[in-house]
């Protein structure tokens, strides 16, 4: 096996794989911290507004995301490593 090849080969698409799946979450955390459509906040009312920033759950959910590609990228590298140290 050409390990050199392999490794290059399965970078590239951990590379590829984060900068795809990571995209929307970072891009829906960027609108809501910029306040754009559709994340624009309601006008404010003292009486009726909380104390939690508006958009809260999405931008965490956005964030979860944002972790879980980066983890599962961590991942599959460790596991290439695993692989090409186990079989050299």
């Amino acid at each position: 096996m050409d390990v050199d090849f392999f490794l290059k080969e399965r970078t590239a698409f951990i590379k590829h794989y984060y900068d795809e799946a990571e995209a929307p979450f970072a891009e829906t955390m960027r609108k809501i911290d910029a306040e754009e459509a559709p994340y624009q906040p309601p006008p404010c009312d003292p009486d009726t507004m909380s104390l939690e920033p508006a958009f809260l759950q999405d931008w965490l959910r956005a964030q979860a995301g944002f972790q879980t590609v980066g983890q599962t990228c961590l991942s599959i590298l460790s596991d290439t490593l695993k692989y090409l140290f186990h079989d050299v």
